[in-house]
């Protein structure tokens, strides 16, 4: 799970969403598991991953494909599963999977 989080840098070939290494999109993140983001739909992971790696939701919605409202939308169905108000309990969140996942 550690290196599905951490190395999952974005790119966009032919229009699909990928997680990098993968060919599938949203490859290596979400569902499954007992971890803290086992709740999270992959795109949710996805999204979450990406503000911790310090991505901004205009350069995720640039790359990805996703317009600012879904990725806002995203991070709504987040804070309310995780009982978050913030982005940087996000970013913890994220780590703790990383460190310890």
């Amino acid at each position: 799970m550690r290196e599905a989080l951490l190395g999952s840098s974005f790119h966009v070939e032919g229009g699909a969403r990928q997680a990098e290494g993968s060919g599938t999109p949203w490859a290596g993140v979400g569902r499954g598991g007992d971890d803290p983001v086992s709740t999270l739909t992959r795109a949710e992971s996805q999204v979450a991953v990406w503000l911790a790696e310090g991505k901004s939701v205009r350069n995720i919605a640039r790359a990805s494909g996703l317009t600012t409202n879904t990725l806002y939308w995203h991070l709504q169905q987040i804070y309310q599963k995780k009982s978050i108000s913030r982005q940087v309990d996000l970013v913890r969140l994220v780590l703790s999977v990383a460190e310890f996942g």
